[in-house]
């Protein structure tokens, strides 16, 4: 590990109630970071107003105007590179996405369809943090 810094990030868990269901976003193959990987929108932060951070980030990558639901718990997770503490946070969101260019693709998903995705690190996590519990098993 070459650093003790620690990136925060804030991240959008961004559902629709209408839809009843999740939207992720899938990343360019050609990306820096994630390539290919889905992920809900999600940002470094650098002001010291995370909330602002993530609903700012879910209308710049998809057009979409979002609602602050809930504040989940902050976790941090590392890679072989960096150090991360993500903030991440429910929000409400309504209507088709117009995607940013970093993006390739969105899904409308159920949470518990996430493990049929490739995802980025830590968007299970949000999800747990949000209180969402996408690993309830149907009986």
């Amino acid at each position: 590990m070459s650093s003790d810094k620690i990136t925060d990030v804030s991240v959008a868990v961004s559902y629709s109630p209408n839809k009843q269901k999740f939207l992720i976003l899938k990343k360019d193959l050609s990306a820096e970071e994630n390539p290919g990987k889905w992920q809900f929108p999600r940002k470094e932060i650098e002001t010291d107003q995370p909330a602002k951070s993530a609903l700012k980030q879910v209308e710049k990558e998809t057009g979409i105007k979002p609602e602050l639901i809930r504040t989940g718990e902050p976790f941090e997770l590392e890679n072989r590179k960096e150090k991360f503490r993500f903030h991440p946070f429910l929000v409400l969101v309504d209507g088709d996405p117009e995607l940013s260019e970093k993006y390739i693709k969105s899904a409308w998903i159920d949470a518990r369809e996430l493990r049929t995705y490739e995802t980025a690190d830590g968007i299970k996590k949000s999800l747990r943090k949000t209180g969402v519990d996408f690993e309830q098993r149907r009986r």
